[in-house]
């Protein structure tokens, strides 16, 4: 497993400092605190980064989805979800993630535009995300 770097991001300035953590397989996670992006981008050469986006940014939502092959439901999932989402489907971007123990599929809806911009402010720093999930993600069922 490859050393991570987690960043929790609050705000599209540049100049606003992310929270990181770094994680290591063989040493556990090591809180980095608040710090630019531009160190951010020097810690995570080498690196897998995981970036956190606000909770407020992405719709959680979870779908009962017929039997299909994985591209099948990927290409259908805009149709299942329009009726759930305010906006215009075409605008958003929808990720599909594994099936629950339930049945249902975990669905994460967000503003391509928001997302286009998230991913512009950490490429200009010089950071490639490999992964981005909600903040709201990270909560644990009570």
């Amino acid at each position: 497993m490859t050393d991570t770097i987690l960043l929790h991001l609050r705000s599209l300035s540049a100049d606003d400092p992310v929270e990181a953590v770094y994680y290591s397989p063989a040493s556990g996670p090591r809180a980095l605190g608040r710090i630019t992006l531009a160190d951010a981008a020097m810690r995570a050469s080498g690196k897998r980064v995981l970036a956190v986006l606000p909770a407020t940014d992405v719709l959680a939502l979870s779908l009962t989805l017929p039997d299909a092959a994985s591209s099948k439901l990927r290409a259908s999932l805009p149709f299942a979800l329009e009726e759930q989402v305010a906006c215009d489907i075409e605008t958003q971007h929808c990720a599909l993630g594994p099936r629950m123990v339930d049945g249902r599929w975990p669905v994460r809806v967000i503003a391509r535009v928001r997302l286009e911009a998230w991913l512009t402010l950490l490429r200009a720093a010089g950071i490639e995300p490999q992964s981005m999930v909600s903040a709201a993600d990270g909560l644990r069922e009570k």
